[in-house]
């Protein structure tokens, strides 16, 4: 099967019709019945399709119908949840980052007054 159909397969499947993906590309209902037809797409449209058909991009290249046509299609791969833990994860690596570089800073300062003291204590031994 090649992108063209797949990207068919998957508006079907997903109830959307030629002209709402027309209206939504801002492109004619026979340019949609085009794309069906290709067996390439540009990747800018393949991103637009991927977001108006809510798929990620890589569903354009599986020929997985199983996971298509799955009860659980929808929760298995639009599952707000499952990212969730992600974004906490990458908050908290956020907030760390953030207290690590307030440290490095600290710490550089010590460095820099560390190295003053020192250089004082060559010169007032030089004398």
């Amino acid at each position: 099967m090649h992108i063209g159909q797949r990207i068919k397969e998957i508006a079907d499947l997903k109830k959307i019709s030629v002209q709402t993906i027309a209206h939504k590309l801002g492109r004619s209902k026979q340019a949609v019945y085009d794309i069906y037809k290709k067996e390439s797409v540009k990747t800018e449209q393949l991103e637009q399709l991927s977001e108006i058909l809510e798929m990620p991009v890589t569903m354009f290249f599986s020929d997985d119908q199983v996971i298509l046509e799955s009860e659980n299609f929808e929760s298995k791969y639009f599952n707000p949840g499952k990212y969730s833990d992600l974004l906490d994860k990458f908050i908290e690596l956020q907030e760390k980052y953030v207290i690590i570089a307030s440290e490095n800073t600290k710490f550089r300062e010590q460095c820099k007054e560390k190295d003053e003291e020192i250089a004082q204590i060559k010169n007032s031994v030089k004398d």
